[in-house]
């Protein structure tokens, strides 16, 4: 395999099927390219891909500082909320990759923790003070359904105690209460979730994870359910795809036809998966409670930061530094383990808001320039004088064979009609 290396922010790699793939310089590296590596998909691996390097430092060991600082609440995230911002999918090098070819597909999202703004998150709450992270697409809806799911069980059973607030039972019922918690409506929003599998529905959060769903035996055709990039990463939806890791995806083939629930289809509900990927507002607030925390009255004591914050803060690529982020590493003294990865990840994801990378997660061959003005970082792409001037040349080039190649054709034509050329016979001229 030859590899054909260009600098850029990035160091990028042609391999030989025309597809590029993005390396730096902090990937352990291999004098030999057709070597097996270690892949994104070996277990235990902390430089399993480029996105494993990205997260290297950021991934805390059982024991590790950063996990201890932020269980002892030294790293407090509670005055912040989590902001969607994109879905996206990176084709990874990959010999392992077990249906022959020599790419797997990555799922990322990119989010961000915006600042409060008076209990409130929106666009205009991350302008500054905030951080930007990515993190693997399972990892994030796992934390994320997950803490969607709390919610609502929390919402229906505050729904199921509104006519007993006044009693004691009620009164300690009521820290659990949300406040957005309507006694007149939510009864029957709650009624609809109980009942969405009497109605044909199943929720499209159980397949989150890509699973097989449908196969034929006497055609062979086999389908997998799972989590996709929709509308260019501004959706996350369910989708069917035809191999085990849920990357060939099939888009004449829709998911209520081959779902299936004790025999019967099913159609798929997002109600949860719809609340993980809000573009104008925050998807979740990173002040979290206890129930041990609870005083006579059932009111909280104290917060500490909500457990999908933690996790995904745990397991993220972490670009604070250039938005000036005051409560994460860069506020306490183990901020050098993580600043010299934070680059990095920064770079990266000036990569991904360019549009470096094309739907298909295949990265566009084109020069960028990183700038960082006011602590925003972005990236200004352009073609460069030398790459149009060899474009045009090979493109001229090409119409003059061509040309040239007409004409002589053409000359041999004529010779032939006036007889200077004979065609050969047994091997002499006749």
């Amino acid at each position: 395999m030859r590899f054909l290396m260009v600098s850029a922010v990035s160091t990028l790699s042609l391999c030989s099927s025309g597809v590029v793939r993005l390396v730096d310089a902090v990937l352990p590296t291999n004098d030999n390219p057709l070597a097996p590596k270690v892949t994104w998909k070996t277990p235990d691996s902390p430089y399993a891909s480029y996105l494993g390097s990205l997260m290297a430092a950021a991934h805390p060991t059982p024991d590790s500082q950063l996990r201890r600082r932020i269980e002892d609440g030294e790293i407090d995230l509670t005055s912040y909320s989590i902001k969607f911002e994109k879905c996206l999918y990176i084709k990874q090098y990959d010999t392992e990759h077990n249906d022959g070819t020599l790419f797997a597909t990555q799922k990322l999202v990119v989010f961000r923790l915006c600042p409060d703004d008076g209990g409130t998150c929106s666009n205009n709450s991350c302008k500054s003070n905030y951080g930007e992270y990515i993190v693997d697409m399972d990892t994030y809806l796992e934390s994320m359904l997950q803490h969607k799911k709390n919610e609502q069980d929390a919402y229906c059973e505050a729904c199921q105690s509104c006519a007993s607030v006044a009693d004691n039972d009620g009164a300690r019922d009521r820290h659990r209460r949300p406040t957005t918690v309507d006694c007149d409506t939510c009864h029957s929003q709650c009624q609809r979730i109980d009942d969405m599998e009497e109605h044909g529905y199943v929720d499209a959060a159980e397949y989150y994870h890509c699973k097989k769903v449908y196969k034929n035996r006497n055609t062979g055709v086999v389908y997998y359910a799972g989590a996709m990039c929709a509308n260019s990463g501004a959706r996350i939806t369910v989708g069917l795809f035809t191999d085990e890791y849920c990357e060939d995806h099939d888009a004449d083939a829709s998911p209520d036809q081959y779902i299936k629930k004790n025999g019967y289809n099913v159609k798929l509900s997002h109600y949860l998966m719809r609340q993980t990927f809000a573009t104008e507002n925050c998807v979740a607030s990173c002040t979290g409670t206890d129930d041990n925390d609870v005083d006579g009255d059932g009111n909280y004591t104290e917060t500490k930061t909500a457990e999908v914050c933690r996790i995904l803060y745990e397991a993220a690529g972490k670009c604070e530094t250039p938005h000036k982020f005051v409560s994460g590493m860069g506020s306490n003294s183990d901020y050098h383990l993580q600043v010299a990865n934070e680059d990095t990840v920064c770079k990266y994801i000036a990569k991904i808001h360019s549009g470096a990378y094309d739907e298909t997660g295949k990265l566009v061959v084109k020069t960028s320039t990183l700038h960082i003005n006011g602590g925003t970082m972005y990236v200004t792409v352009k073609t460069t004088g030398r790459q149009k001037f060899a474009l045009t040349f090979f493109v001229i080039g090409t119409v003059a064979f061509v040309a040239h190649a007409a004409f002589l054709r053409q000359r041999v034509k004529k010779c032939k009609r006036k007889g200077i050329m004979s065609p050969r016979v047994g091997g002499a001229m006749a």
